[in-house]
């Protein structure tokens, strides 16, 4: 078709929706230290607005659970984690394979992290990258622990 989206934007989507519907100021940085890890900065918080109603997120949400327990998106199923997330094909415009896409957030009820693949030239997002996409929120959530 002809949308085009950047992976920065639909990560800036999945985020609005993990978050009710406010979208977060992106940030390249998180934080600054010193050469003996102390830390000098950190870096983050702040919205770029209400993208979508709190009631329509919570929609696209619930969509989102059943795509990865029950649908295209199963193969990023974490045990014990309630993951969200959407497939997605990108035709390309020219007689290339189409680029997989998965946009991903975890635990669906509590997000604390997002995410968003793309590979190129691979066709379909549930079997491209949707197991990538599983690998990155799996390694990001047991950082967290």
């Amino acid at each position: 078709g002809q949308l085009a989206v950047s992976p920065l934007q639909m990560l800036l989507i999945t985020a609005a929706i993990a978050e009710k519907g406010t979208m977060p100021q992106p940030h390249l940085v998180m934080k600054q230290s010193a050469p003996d890890g102390r830390l000098i900065a950190r870096y983050g918080g702040g919205t770029l607005g209400t993208a979508v109603d709190a009631t329509v997120a919570a929609q696209v949400k619930a969509m989102m659970v059943t795509v990865v327990d029950s649908g295209s998106g199963t193969l990023a199923k974490i045990p014990n984690v309630q993951v969200a997330g959407k497939t997605g094909t990108a035709e390309t415009g020219t007689n290339q394979p189409a680029d997989a896409w998965f946009a991903a957030f975890a635990p669906a009820n509590d997000p604390h992290y997002a995410v968003v693949v793309v590979r190129e030239g691979q066709g379909e997002g549930y079997d491209q990258a949707a197991p990538m996409a599983k690998t990155i929120l799996q390694a990001a959530l047991a950082s967290n622990d």
